[in-house]
C-alpha cells in the first residue's frame, strides 16, 4: 500500500480498509492541526490507487461494503476524477457501498 506522511484513521473506521487519494492537505492552515505541515499536497497517482485495490483485493472480499479514502482532502479533487476513482474501486469491489472520507467543504 502506498501512504505518504501520516495517515489518520477514524475510530469508527478502525476495521475498514484505507486507500490513499491524496496526500497532505489541501488547506494546511488550521490552527489547531499539524498532521500534514510537513506533507505538501498532491494527488495520488493513478497508477498507485490501481496497485493499493490490487492488494486489497487479494485481503479483502469482493464483497468488501466500505473503504476509506485517505489523505488529507480528497474531497478537494473534481468530480470527474472522483468518479474515476470511484470507477475503478468498483471494478475490484462491485458490492461496495460506502466510500468515506475526512474532508473540508471550504473554498479555497
Amino acid at each position: 500500500m502506498h501512504y505518504t506522511g501520516p495517515v489518520y484513521r477514524h475510530p469508527l473506521e478502525i476495521n475498514t480498509p484505507l486507500l490513499e487519494i491524496t496526500y497532505g492537505c489541501s488547506w494546511n492552515k488550521c490552527s489547531f492541526c499539524n498532521m500534514y505541515k510537513e506533507v505538501r499536497f498532491n494527488v495520488s497517482p493513478m497508477e498507485h490507487i490501481r496497485e493499493d485495490l490490487e492488494e486489497m483485493s487479494e485481503k479483502y472480499p469482493k464483497s468488501l461494503k466500505n473503504i476509506v479514502l485517505v489523505n488529507g482532502d480528497p474531497f478537494a479533487l473534481p468530480t470527474e476524477k472522483l468518479l474515476e476513482i470511484s470507477d475503478l474501486i468498483h471494478e475490484y469491489f462491485p458490492d461496495v457501498r460506502r466510500l468515506s472520507m475526512q474532508a473540508s467543504i471550504r473554498k479555497h
